[in-house]
């Protein structure tokens, strides 16, 4: 009865009847000395003998309601001080029954009021209780937004209220602050520091990923109390995070046992069975267990109520039940989850659901599902919903192969390959890419040996066909057409050597006639090229800053081999290079 206790002094005063006889005065004054002795068996005693005498009092029926609230009478509690409502509503009145009502799970009632009891006075003294316990109702209603503004209040009437920063460190846990959860935590005095505290560091701790940090925090309530059952589920989750199923088994069968002893019922202190039995299910699959993890599933949709549907223990199931080609009812726990409308599970159920149909080889649902699935996934959620893609990828890639289109699963299980994260899953992509990429293999006709330019030039050729017939290769038209564009580019070969050395007769003789007649190459510093050309002609190339006559306007002219040579002469300042054409077959592989 602490939270009693604390407010008892704040939350008085408030009845000043008059015309009350004298004795019967005298006996609510010594009952209300006896409440506050703790003697509320005797209190009661006297507050009967008072109402006999004079009935319908106010002041009885609260100072009664206040014993049966000390005695956990919450019902009791709460009818007698509805009772003194009805015969003077007073805000302490109304306050005392809240607390009645909300201790009995009576969480409407309670709000009913608290609120009362705030529009009843303008300031009672009391008020931070009021808001206080206002936060606290609609934290477990989960209404968050209204739990942070009712808390904020009684905040800021009691900044030293260390129950109210933990209540408002929580909401703001579960509307996603974690920083400024974690900054109120921070800010609590070590004294303060209780189980909840580490409970709720603990979770924090899971969202920012530092399993360690979680761990300790765990194990620290552990520590003080072995039974407490969201530190034992908590610490089972880091156990399991950390590869140590055994452990986490350990502490998940003592979280059932302490369930069961304290007949507890799922509130939001404690964690629900289903939550146990779906862990104890994903722990027995760590083990390679799947018989044992299939009956913790199932047990945890059997232990469901009608406000924790278990879709992830639904879903486990599910997996498991398609393990061993039971396909009707992995499709019945699938399915189960999207008429719920589960938007954290929906995603794993399509995908399940169109394993499902592929195993009946209805491909069409199939595909659809997966690609519905696809569309809604967001892979900037981290490494599980990456997996979840290259799943549905690989499961596309498949459908893409028994559908008879190998293109298409080729391009599908190129995109899963880009996101895997798991091993295991990568080497099923590769195995399956393997068996497209085979699939996909034309009837090329290969030459014997692989040793000159025109072997590879025939294979690009085919390649070419090949994709061009293919649109869903079209993607890689681009990087076949560039190597065959540079297969086809002709060979530059530099020659290179001192005025009148002989390059004009060494390239002669590798034509094996006179391209180049001799002395027509100038004997200059100015680069001069050699290439194929439908007739006898050279283009000389001007600088760009050239200052050229009014009748060449423009900055490459063509001129007989003879011109060129006098042009040198006469404009090498001009000139940046020149071009020398001639219709010889093998220029049009060669480039001097």
């Amino acid at each position: 009865m602490g939270l009693f206790d604390d407010i008892t002094d704040r939350v008085e005063g408030f009845f000043d009847e008059v015309f009350i006889p004298e004795d019967v005065r005298r006996l609510l004054d010594r009952a209300d000395r006896l409440i506050e002795r703790g003697d509320h068996e005797q209190a009661l005693r006297l507050l009967g003998r008072a109402s006999d005498r004079h009935p319908g009092l106010a002041r009885t029926q609260h100072l009664a309601g206040l014993c049966h609230l000390y005695r956990d009478e919450y019902d009791q509690a709460r009818d007698r001080f509805e009772k003194a409502i009805e015969r003077r509503e007073e805000p302490a009145s109304h306050f005392y029954a809240g607390l009645a009502a909300e201790q009995s799970g009576d969480l409407q009632s309670a709000r009913v009021h608290y609120n009362r009891a705030l529009a009843t006075s303008d300031a009672p003294p009391f008020e931070f209780d009021l808001r206080f316990g206002l936060g606290r109702v609609y934290l477990q209603e989960e209404r968050f937004d209204k739990a942070e503004r009712e808390l904020r209040k009684a905040r800021r009437l009691a900044s030293d209220a260390h129950e109210v920063t933990v209540a408002l460190a929580r909401v703001l846990f579960e509307r996603d602050a974690f920083e400024e959860s974690r900054e109120l935590l921070d800010s609590l005095d070590s004294t303060h520091v209780d189980a909840d505290v580490h409970v709720l560091l603990g979770r924090l701790a899971e969202e920012a990923g530092d399993v360690d940090e979680a761990a300790d925090a765990y194990e620290h309530v552990l520590d003080e109390d072995d039974t407490r059952v969201e530190a034992l589920v908590g610490a089972a989750r880091m156990r399991l995070a950390a590869g140590d199923a055994p452990r986490a088994r350990e502490h998940l069968l003592r979280a059932r046992d302490a369930l069961d002893e304290n007949d507890a019922t799922g509130s939001d202190a404690v964690a629900p069975p289903a939550s146990i039995g779906t862990l104890l299910g994903r722990t027995h699959e760590a083990m390679g267990d799947p018989r044992r993890a299939l009956e913790c599933y199932e047990r945890a949709i059997e232990d469901d109520d009608a406000d924790r549907d278990p879709h992830e223990a639904r879903i486990g199931a599910g997996r498991l039940l398609l393990e061993r080609d039971a396909s009707r009812r992995a499709a019945e726990q699938f399915e189960s989850v999207l008429r719920s409308e589960a938007s954290d599970w929906d995603l794993d159920a399509k995908v399940g659901l169109a394993r499902c149909r592929m195993r009946e080889e209805d491909f069409a649902e199939a595909r659809h599902l997966l690609e519905e699935a696809d569309g809604e996934l967001d892979v900037d959620d981290g490494d599980e919903r990456a997996d979840l893609q290259a799943r549905i990828q690989y499961d596309l890639g498949r459908l893409g192969l028994e559908a008879g289109d190998p293109a298409d699963a080729l391009m599908a299980l190129q995109d899963g390959l880009h996101h895997v994260q798991d091993d295991e899953l990568r080497t099923n992509l590769e195995t399956v890419r393997t068996s497209a990429l085979e699939a996909l293999s034309p009837d090329w006709n290969l030459p014997d040996h692989m040793e000159t330019p025109l072997a590879a030039e025939q294979i690009l050729d085919q390649l070419q066909n090949w994709i061009g017939a293919e649109p869903e290769l079209e993607p890689f038209r681009s990087n076949v057409n560039a190597l065959v564009e540079r297969m086809e580019r002709p060979l530059s070969i530099a020659i290179v050597g001192e005025f009148n050395a002989g390059k004009s007769t060494i390239v002669n003789a590798l034509l094996g006639e006179e391209v180049v007649p001799m002395g027509v190459l100038p004997t200059t510093a100015h680069t001069c090229s050699i290439r194929y050309g439908p007739r006898n002609v050279a283009r000389i190339h001007y600088r760009s800053d050239a200052d050229l006559p009014d009748d060449q306007p423009e900055q490459v002219v063509e001129v007989p081999f003879e011109e060129a040579r006098r042009r040198m002469d006469e404009e090498s300042e001009s000139i940046d290079h020149l071009e020398f054409l001639y219709p010889h077959p093998r220029l049009r592989s060669l480039h001097f």
